[in-house]
């Protein structure tokens, strides 16, 4: 992940979060997936 700052990572969060629901049964493949370090 880039610095962008925290506004970056928030925006895309805020995006996770609208989507959440389509992470509910595959959360733990998500945020373990290495394209999207935690």
């Amino acid at each position: 992940m880039r610095s962008e700052g925290k506004s970056g990572f928030e925006q895309n969060f805020s995006l996770f979060e609208e989507n959440s629901w389509l992470f509910d049964e595959n959360k733990e493949g998500f945020w373990q997936n290495p394209a999207f370090p935690q």
